[in-house]
């Protein structure tokens, strides 16, 4: 299309265009030049709107697995607090067998250290993905607003692009 409008902008007076033609030719030369740059920008900006967009969509999920696991290791740190409360009184009352709940509460103390920790991991880990999903939050409306503005101009310039084609087609006919 550039190369077409190249050709007529530049045709020799003596090839009989009139000078409307050649006029609506520059005009559709320069408009179309415009309108290109913009389509394109305005693509671009869709793919990163949409990019950012789904990066948001993807956090918010990630932090609501999180949320999740955070739930269920912390169920999990309970279970193990309690068995070992209930292990501390058994000791208490079974002096005889105290070498095997020794065992008991040593294992039960490592799964609850593990589970801590884990817990702790899985918190920092959460104040993370809650910054990234708060800093994303805030652009979330602008990026929307972006993106659909970035559709519309797009939709305009395909339209004022079809009547300049019809014009065009017009003045051609009337020739």
């Amino acid at each position: 299309m550039e190369s077409t409008l190249d050709y007529l902008t530049h045709l020799p007076s003596e090839d009989g265009m009139s000078v409307e033609i050649r006029s609506l030719v520059k005009e559709v030369s320069r408009q179309f030049t415009c309108w290109s740059y913009d389509y394109k920008h305005e693509g671009e900006k869709i793919e990163f709107t949409k990019a950012k967009l789904l990066k948001s969509d993807e956090l918010e999920e990630g932090l609501e697995a999180n949320k999740t696991l955070f739930r269920e290791v912390k169920y999990l740190e309970n279970e193990l607090c309690n068995e070992l409360e209930y292990l501390e009184e058994r000791k208490k009352m079974l002096e005889e067998q105290i070498n095997a709940v020794r065992a008991n509460i040593s294992a039960s103390q490592v799964a609850k250290n593990i589970a801590s920790h884990t817990k702790r991991e899985i918190f920092e880990n959460a104040k993370i993905l809650k910054v990234q999903r708060d800093e994303l939050r805030e652009q979330v409306h602008c990026l929307r607003d972006e993106h659909e503005l970035a559709k519309k101009i797009q939709a305009n310039i395909r339209d004022e692009w079809s009547k300049l084609g019809e014009k065009f087609s017009n003045i051609a006919d009337k020739s």
